[in-house]
C-alpha cells in the first residue's frame, strides 16, 4: 500500500511540474511574440543613423565642432 501511494504521489508531482512548465513556456512565447511585434525591422534599424549632436556636449572636445 505504501508503494502504491508513493507511486501515485510521484506521478501527481511529475504531472504538476509538467503543467507548470507548460504554463511558463506559454507565457514566454507570448512575451516573445509581443516583443517581436514591437521591435523595428532590421532595415529600419540599419537605415537612419541617429543624430546625437544635441546629446553629446562638444564644449570639452578640442578640434571638434
Amino acid at each position: 500500500m505504501d508503494e502504491y501511494l508513493f507511486t501515485v504521489l510521484a506521478k501527481l508531482k511529475a504531472d504538476r511540474l509538467t503543467l507548470e512548465k507548460a504554463a511558463r513556456d506559454k507565457e514566454i512565447e507570448a512575451l516573445d511574440d509581443y516583443y517581436q511585434q514591437r521591435s523595428p525591422s532590421p532595415r529600419a534599424r540599419r537605415g537612419d543613423s541617429l543624430d546625437l549632436s544635441g546629446v553629446i556636449p562638444t564644449h570639452g572636445l578640442r578640434g571638434w565642432s
